[in-house]
């Protein structure tokens, strides 16, 4: 399952997931972002899988992944930072993040709140 806010002023959407995700969760919450048309062209997105367990095999994170891009292709930039804090869900997130082909999009793996909004912070320009 997943929620998620939007903080105008930040350009800063922040998603929690949580209990088990699977790649069907994924493609739903995908569909969802399809839907959000108050985003901004430059986008930060501050996810949250702390209380999260990943039910993904590495082929399929590939897939969340082309699913993504594709999605991303109506914005100019978007930077995502991750916080993780399992070993298993940490590895699968790192996959998703080395996975990216497009240079506008940023994707980092972080095991802090703090750590991750230092390193979206450096984009408040965006």
């Amino acid at each position: 399952m997943y929620s998620y806010s939007y903080d105008k002023e930040t350009c800063l959407l922040k998603v929690d997931f949580f209990n088990t995700m699977t790649l069907d969760d994924f493609k739903n919450y995908l569909d969802e972002f399809r839907t959000l048309s108050f985003l901004p062209k430059s986008l930060k997105i501050l996810y949250d899988l702390s209380d999260c367990e990943l039910s993904l095999k590495p082929p399929e994170v590939k897939v969340i992944s082309e699913i993504s891009e594709q999605l991303n292709a109506d914005f100019d930039r978007i930077y995502s930072a991750y916080i993780v804090n399992k070993p298993l869900e940490t590895a699968l997130t790192i996959i998703f993040s080395n996975a990216v082909k497009n240079p506008n999009f940023r994707r980092r793996v972080f095991s802090t709140e703090e750590a991750a909004r230092s390193w979206l912070k450096q984009y408040e320009n965006v």
